[in-house]
């Protein structure tokens, strides 16, 4: 274990790869390893007006092609991966605070849906998932007899 001196010229660098070195010497091999034990999940809004359902996805840095959307027994099964970028390879990296690797969200989905119809754009790091309500009205009433 390395003892941290510090003085007014401390790189931050250099405190913050000390700290990473301690907490790594407490803990078995890959147990604080970011980028596995902290799965990237991109977050979602949902939202509705009369004809559909919208979902947003937040998947910035990770390109259209690595991202499959399925429907199957009334979940929206999203996955993907996003995956390192090599922005210097002739250089250290310091820190890395970003989240890599695959994801993957299910939701489960109103029965009202159109599952031929739905559609999904992408645009910018954003998903957009457009799920179709059905036009045919689905409501039922039925009445309950009190006890």
């Amino acid at each position: 274990m390395t003892l941290i001196k510090w003085t007014p010229r401390a790189n931050m660098f250099n405190l913050y790869n000390s700290l990473d070195e301690m907490i790594h010497s407490f803990l078995p091999d890959n147990t604080f390893n970011r980028s596995e034990s902290f799965a990237f999940s991109p977050s979602i809004n949902v939202s509705e007006n009369r004809s559909e359902y919208c979902m947003s996805v937040d998947v910035p840095g990770v390109n259209k092609k690595d991202i499959q959307i399925t429907i199957e027994d009334g979940w929206l099964n999203i996955s993907g991966e996003r995956k390192i970028a090599d922005i210097n390879k002739d250089s250290n990296q310091l820190c890395s605070e970003l989240d890599y690797g695959e994801f993957s969200r299910s939701l489960k989905i109103p029965s009202d849906i159109v599952e031929d119809d739905v559609v999904a754009k992408y645009n910018n790091g954003v998903l957009c998932i457009i799920l179709p309500k059905s036009k045919k009205d689905t409501t039922i009433a039925k009445k309950i007899a009190i006890s």
